[in-house]
């Protein structure tokens, strides 16, 4: 009889251990699933920065695509619908790494017409981490048409050039010489102007790249004869002349030929500009640099003492400060350094650089 009470005894502790057990792990489970829907809802769903860049879209061209919150691995589908064809952009799994994508498109494949469209683009990490877009586009299948209107040809080696260009439908222009990419500046959304420095002689490749809004691109070539000069070219050490140069305001706010800047230890704008940077020298000396409009600017280095301001216009011979004995003077073209002394020579200026941007 005792045997069989102790039997049961133990039967009930054992079924209440597994009862409890199962009580635990329910709770555990149920606060784990609790804090999981939480942080779902906490934790910002990952997103596209840019929707409104793809309400035009090429024929054949690029986009960029800008994203957000994508902390954990995440598949990015994208795809083009107009009528009953589609056209599958990408599939992918991305990543924190891919903020920002470049996508290639081509519609042209798929057999599409200019005309209204529609882009999905699709972001899912779970069931719950999803985020889907359906926008309105139109595809646009004609690229901008560049005209040449002129350009300096030939030009010296050190020197600086000019071209002048009529553009259709662009969003954004460029020049490339020899690989090496020169902002066009846009005058009024038709005409485009721009200086190039010329660093090599010989018959050098020139290409014109224009980009509409919806990323279709037109490329036009042509060649560039650089006469070889006896002269060096001055290459400047200035690390930010490539930034600045894409600050460069897009008129042109120089007047004729440039005046030589210093007499005695006073130091005059050389000329009509705006003071764009003042950078402080080691020395205690100071860097001063004045944008002329056009990817042109003046740069006068070593001053003791300057007069001005950043962002002040100046006029040509204004005193903008004191030159040490170390001062130096420099013509900056798209961030380069080029040869001063044609700019001092109003024959010069007016033959191979006015002439061609009136």
């Amino acid at each position: 009889m005792r045997s069989k009470v102790r039997y049961r005894l133990q039967g009930r502790r054992q079924r209440n251990k597994h009862i409890s057990f199962i009580r635990r792990f329910t709770i555990v489970s149920l606060v784990g699933i609790t804090i999981y829907t939480v942080g779902l809802f906490l934790i910002e769903k990952p997103k596209v920065l840019n929707i409104h860049d793809f309400e035009l879209i090429p024929a054949k061209g690029e986009k960029v695509l800008k994203l957000q919150n994508i902390l954990v691995p995440t598949k990015l589908d994208i795809k083009v619908i107009q009528g009953n064809k589609v056209y599958k952009v990408l599939s992918k799994d991305i990543n924190q790494r891919d903020q920002e994508l470049i996508l290639h498109i081509d519609t042209l494949s798929a057999g599409m017409k200019e005309g209204p469209a529609k882009v999905v683009i699709k972001l899912k990490h779970n069931l719950f981490l999803t985020k889907s877009y359906s926008i309105n586009t139109y595809v646009d299948t004609k690229a901008p048409n560049i005209e040449l209107i002129s350009l300096t040809n030939p030009v010296k080696q050190g020197l600086t050039g000019a071209i002048k260009l009529r553009i259709q439908d662009a969003h954004k222009a460029y020049l490339k010489i020899n690989s090496k990419e020169y902002k066009l500046y846009s005058v009024d959304n038709l005409h485009y102007l721009a200086l190039f420095p010329v660093e090599v002689s010989g018959v050098l490749d020139l290409k014109v790249l224009a980009v509409d809004r919806a990323g279709n691109v037109s490329q036009k070539d042509f060649t560039l004869k650089a006469l070889s000069s006896s002269n060096t070219k001055i290459v400047s050490d200035l690390q930010e002349g490539e930034n600045l140069a894409s600050k460069s305001d897009p008129r042109k706010l120089w007047e004729g030929s440039f005046l030589k800047p210093i007499k005695n230890k006073s130091v005059f704008a050389a000329n009509n500009g705006v003071v764009i940077s003042i950078i402080k020298n080691q020395d205690n000396t100071q860097t001063l640099i004045i944008d002329h409009g056009l990817g042109l600017m003046s740069i006068y280095k070593f001053l003791t003492q300057v007069n001005t301001i950043e962002g002040e216009y100046v006029k040509k011979g204004y005193n903008i400060g004191k030159a040490s004995k170390n001062f130096h003077f420099g013509i900056l073209v798209q961030g380069e350094e080029v040869e001063v002394s044609p700019w001092f020579d109003n024959r010069w200026t007016y033959e191979n650089i006015e002439n061609f941007l009136n």
